[in-house]
């Protein structure tokens, strides 16, 4: 087989001094024409901004005063009923999403105030509490818990859970459906002590802030607080 020809390779360089030489070139013709664009806007008397108006304000508006009165009137009326009609499309479609998904805007708005209204009473609730674990007293610390294991109550029921008493909705949880499922049943049992030796449960505070921890681990984790 005979050997193919090598074609002639180009020296390095070569079409970049042409891309340059044909950019510089353009340049300079691109910066004559502007020139000559500018001595023309000033040779007619373009050149100030106050001429130009001046020129429009008598060629173009002066003269035609009452058609662009017309014009602007035209388009001020289009305009209001452009607003009108869009109003009148934003009931239609607020009558619709009510009849599709039967909420308004007030019954949202009570949604969330009854929402907000809620979390505040919880709020309240636990800060009682708090003040109770805090107390000097034996008695306010047993009160504290007794207290917790309500709310703790409310939050149950409030999931979903069902039965007579905290233990019993403690039952139902399945494994995977609380993380601090011991938690609550450890405070729960030191309610129940309490309610059942009343007075004569013995107590101290460190065991009620204690206690009182455990409470808010999981109450956190229902959500109640």
């Amino acid at each position: 087989m005979a050997e193919d020809k090598k074609k002639p390779v180009a020296p390095i360089g070569t079409n970049l001094k042409e891309e340059i030489i044909f950019l510089l070139a353009g340049l300079f013709i691109l910066a004559l024409i502007v020139n000559q664009i500018t001595n023309y806007i000033y040779s007619i008397g373009w050149g100030n901004f106050s001429n130009v108006w001046n020129y429009l304000y008598h060629s173009y508006f002066y003269p035609w005063w009452s058609v662009w009165k017309v014009i602007a009137v035209a388009l001020s009326a289009g305009l209001v009923v452009w607003i009108l009609y869009s109003y009148r499309q934003l009931n239609l479609l607020a009558e619709t999403e009510k009849k599709n998904y039967g909420s308004s805007e007030d019954s949202l708005l009570d949604e969330f105030m009854e929402e907000v209204s809620s979390k505040k009473k919880l709020e309240d609730k636990w800060d009682r509490v708090l003040a109770h674990s805090y107390s000097d007293h034996a008695s306010d610390w047993r009160l504290a818990i007794m207290e917790a294991d309500i709310m703790l109550d409310e939050a149950l029921r409030a999931k979903g859970f069902v039965g007579e008493s905290v233990g019993e909705m403690l039952k139902l949880v399945k494994e995977g459906d609380m993380q601090n499922i011991e938690t609550a049943w450890e405070a729960h049992k030191v309610r129940n002590r309490i309610a059942h030796s009343g007075g004569d449960f013995e107590l101290n505070e460190r065991e009620t802030r204690r206690v009182i921890t455990l409470f808010e681990a999981v109450l956190k984790e229902l959500g109640a607080i």
